[in-house]
């Protein structure tokens, strides 16, 4: 299931406990976020929990991930936890062969 993150700092914290959880950090304007959110992602949710984080509107998502990966100045930015660390990031776009490696 693809779902937009919690927009508390206490309720995000608490989605990414799970034992991999994928986060995508998009804007609405942003087209190629909305191709991975839309066209790619959906093609892994069975696989994997999928969170959401618009960069304009969930700030308290947004400092805990710049928190943890540094400044981000452009999207769209994946981001891999596993057991509530950080994992592995991917800033840029992605196709669904990319996303698939990068979620292993």
């Amino acid at each position: 299931m693809i779902r937009e993150a919690s927009k508390t700092f206490a309720g995000f914290m608490s989605e990414l406990e799970g034992e991999a959880v994928l986060v995508e950090v998009y804007t609405p304007l942003c087209r190629p976020c909305q191709v991975l959110k839309k066209e790619v992602l959906p093609e892994v949710e069975d696989r994997i929990e999928i969170l959401t984080v618009d960069a304009t509107k969930n700030t308290e998502a947004l400092n805990v991930i710049q928190a943890a990966i540094g400044s981000i100045s452009s999207v769209p930015v994946l981001i891999l936890y596993k057991n509530g660390g950080v994992a592995n990031v991917h800033r840029g776009a992605m196709t669904l062969d990319d996303v698939e490696k990068f979620i292993l």
